[in-house]
């Protein structure tokens, strides 16, 4: 029955995230937070999410070819 759903369940939270960020950015803010600590506080918090989101789902997107590693990188790279 969940997996019925997890489509929608997942466009649920990508849009609660959403909405949520730019609370959670104004308290770093007047916390003192420079914006390149917040833009790693969040990439680190999307990735232990998505971590153990496909660690409980499907293990095998863990799996890396090593001729997809250039583009891995490239893609890392540009979006940050």
């Amino acid at each position: 029955m969940f997996k019925k759903y997890l489509p929608e369940l997942c466009v649920l939270t990508a849009a609660t995230s959403w909405g949520f960020m730019g609370l959670f950015t104004k308290f770093l803010l007047d916390a003192g937070a420079a914006p390149i600590d917040i833009v790693a506080i969040r990439n680190s918090g999307g990735l232990l999410l998505m971590a153990l989101f496909f660690a409980a789902t499907d293990r095998t997107v863990f799996h890396v070819k090593l001729r997809d590693l250039p583009i891995f990188f490239a893609t890392g790279i540009v979006s940050v």
